[in-house]
């Protein structure tokens, strides 16, 4: 500002993605998914792909876009509808947990800080009107349907539960649940040697 630059700014909210954090994950794949938010305080989140689509949208689009700070956010869930959702995708049972601040405050002053302000104001976008301008913008459902979440779990049909597209973020494979239902795969046998 002071230098005179037209420019947007955008501030997205809680990252998506964040959920393929070990932690995070680990949490999940064993039935519960913790967070520091209170358990009916609603958090808005958003897909890093759509931070992107509207990172475009500030540039083709500035007569719209240029001098305005914008809040953005795909969707709005409390921490028992996240677990809601994701007990509905991946067909397993996943419950919500309150991390105290206190133990978050032990790992991490920033991000205790960081959800005191989450619990007492949090994110402020304005979903509807995000959506008018980027009609793809994802749901969490959505977004979970489309990162391979479903196929972390075995539901009977599959070998190995498979992890998300996102290098570096495979987990081992003992966290991997075997599916009992497949049967091994036989072995080939051996070539005959030569006379």
């Amino acid at each position: 500002r002071e230098l005179g630059l037209t420019a947007t700014i955008l501030r997205p909210s809680f990252f998506m993605e964040n959920f393929f954090m070990p932690d995070t994950r680990t949490g999940i794949e064993a039935g519960t998914v913790s967070l520091g938010m209170a358990p009916e305080k609603p958090r808005q989140m958003i897909a890093v792909d759509d931070i992107g689509a509207f990172a475009a949208l500030a540039f083709q689009r500035t007569e719209v876009y240029a001098g305005r700070a914008i809040d953005i956010s795909g969707d709005e869930l409390t921490g028992r509808k996240m677990a809601d959702v994701l007990t509905k995708v991946t067909g397993r049972p996943v419950t919500y947990a309150q991390t105290p601040i206190e133990q978050l405050r032990a790992f991490s002053e920033d991000i205790a800080l960081m959800f005191e302000w989450l619990n007492a104001r949090g994110y402020e976008a304005d979903i509807g009107a995000l959506q008018k301008a980027h009609p793809v913008l994802k749901r969490f459902e959505t977004w979970l349907g489309e990162t391979a979440w479903p196929k972390i779990y075995c539901h009977g049909r599959c070998g190995r539960g498979r992890t998300p597209p996102y290098a570096g973020l495979r987990a081992p494979a003992a966290r991997r649940p075997p599916c009992a239902a497949r049967p091994e795969r036989p072995r080939r046998p051996p070539r005959p040697s030569g006379s």
